[in-house]
């Protein structure tokens, strides 16, 4: 009888702890490795975003030139190839958000970290920019690929 016990337990871990992190639904393993790859499509600039595991527990939205790109938790990234150009990226969770624009030129990967912090009585989000890109593919290769919704 327990090993039946075990067993279930042991699948439920496996089929509900791979498909979600924090309550962000995860890319499938192969949309995961291609991003690792590092590789701008013709054109277009990669932009990264992820938050790190120290973060809150609660995920940011994430907008890019006004549009909903999806959500990021601890541990998790979300891809975006977008044109050259300026754009504007927004991110939050409830009534705290936070806003930085940038500018990306075509063929270049640009590395973010979002991170919701909370006191009290207060969140605070912020966006920063990873200078370096040996620290943003690092980074990146720790975390895990969201589902993001303009992929």
């Amino acid at each position: 009888m327990s090993k039946a016990i075990i067993a279930v337990v042991l699948t439920a871990t496996v089929l509900f702890g791979c498909a979600t992190t924090t309550g962000v639904q995860l890319a499938n393993s192969d949309s995961d490795s291609a991003a690792k790859q590092f590789k701008p499509p013709a054109g277009k600039a990669n932009l990264y975003l992820a938050m790190s595991e120290g973060s809150s527990s609660a995920p940011a939205e994430i907008f890019v030139d006004g549009k909903d790109a999806g959500q990021v938790g601890p541990g998790t990234f979300l891809l975006l190839a977008l044109d050259p150009g300026g754009h504007t990226m927004s991110a939050g969770s409830n009534d705290t958000s936070a806003r930085t624009d940038f500018d990306l030129e075509a063929g270049r990967n640009y590395f973010y970290t979002v991170n919701v912090s909370s006191t009290f009585l207060t969140m605070k989000a912020s966006i920063t920019i990873v200078l370096l890109e040996p620290m943003g593919k690092l980074m990146i290769r720790q975390s895990k690929r969201a589902q993001g919704t303009a992929q």
